[in-house]
């Protein structure tokens, strides 16, 4: 690996996103490696530092966003280039989450969570223009079973959670500084990568 930046893992495989060198490594959940998706550039199927990824439960479509290249690119589950969308609307995506109609995307150079169709177009959304309200420098999100959205907050030093209709629930300052990731565990407690402390928090 080189500069891995984030990782997604289904029930059978394990992608991270390659920063500098531009690409996806796939593994399974061994650790054995399966194969390599893209290389660096602004092509088709290539990348400039990916970021998020977020994998289709319904068809295995694989969704990266594509930071540099301000677009999400979206391949087969064979890992063929499928398709592409957001360009000339996505500024910097560093994060998706799929719900079973939406799709949404994180922006953090220009603070925005973007909501786009299965059509691929960009659709309105008031949850995402509630949220935007409250966005300085986000990096990661997830969307938990009752469809918050919890969003780490770089710059702020917060995790800010959101309820399902985009109304600001509770904003998590403890010990935070400079969050990156973050993730939900089985029980639903919030998981933040804590890059300013070196360090994994956990909440209830």
């Amino acid at each position: 690996m080189k500069y891995p930046l984030c990782i997604t893992i289904d029930k059978e495989r394990v992608f991270v996103s390659q920063n500098e060198a531009g690409c996806l490594l796939i593994f399974d959940l061994k650790g054995n490696f399966i194969k390599q998706i893209g290389t660096r550039g602004s092509g088709k199927g290539q990348f400039n530092s990916p970021y998020g990824i977020a994998i289709s439960i319904d068809n295995g479509d694989i969704y990266v966003c594509d930071h540099s290249n301000n677009r999400i690119q979206i391949f087969s589950q064979d890992y063929s280039y499928k398709s592409q969308f957001g360009i000339g609307i996505v500024e910097s995506p560093v994060d998706i989450q799929l719900t079973k109609d939406t799709i949404f995307v994180l922006s953090n150079y220009k603070p925005f969570l973007y909501s786009f169709n299965y059509n691929l177009n960009q659709v309105q959304n008031t949850v995402c223009d509630s949220i935007n309200k409250h966005l300085n420098r986000p990096h990661s999100f997830k969307i938990d079973g009752a469809g918050n959205f919890i969003i780490s907050d770089n710059s702020s030093d917060n995790v800010i959670i959101f309820d399902n209709t985009g109304q600001l629930l509770h904003k998590l300052t403890d010990s935070l500084s400079g969050p990156i990731g973050v993730d939900l565990n089985s029980n639903g407690g919030i998981i933040v990568v804590n890059r300013g402390k070196h360090c994994l928090l956990m909440f209830n």
